[in-house]
């Protein structure tokens, strides 16, 4: 019964991949640079793909901060980011976006480091 299931679960993530394949511009969602991510994540909504890339944007968000938290929890890295709330994905998002447009200098860094520049800048931890 879990095998069926599995092959039923892995059949349907790839009809799903291939109907969202035709309702984007895949190329358009290579994350290469830091300048990449923020064009993804600054997307008006007058962008066609505005729906993809806002998801794409967030599902990033959420990828970071689940690693980032796992990490923490572990004991394998410090705590970078500290604030009073709990940070929502569309306050990262906004803050990343603004941050990338005032440091162009690193608009060739890796997404991940320019996703975590962004965020330590805004919310530093007090030591």
């Amino acid at each position: 019964m879990r095998g069926k299931a599995l092959v039923g679960g892995v059949a349907g993530i790839m009809m799903l991949a291939a109907s969202s394949a035709d309702s984007a511009e895949l190329a358009a969602f290579d994350l290469d640079s830091t300048a990449d991510l923020a064009a993804l994540c600054g997307a008006e909504p007058d962008d066609p793909n505005f729906s993809d890339a806002r998801q794409f944007c967030f599902g990033f968000i959420s990828g970071v901060s689940l690693f980032y938290t796992t990490a923490l929890q572990a004991g394998r890295i410090k705590k970078g980011v500290c604030s009073d709330e709990q940070l929502t994905r569309e306050q990262l998002r906004a803050n990343f976006v603004v941050w990338e447009s005032e440091h162009p200098e690193f608009a060739d860094a890796s997404p991940l480091d320019g996703f975590v520049r962004s965020a330590v800048n805004r919310w530093p931890c007090k030591e």
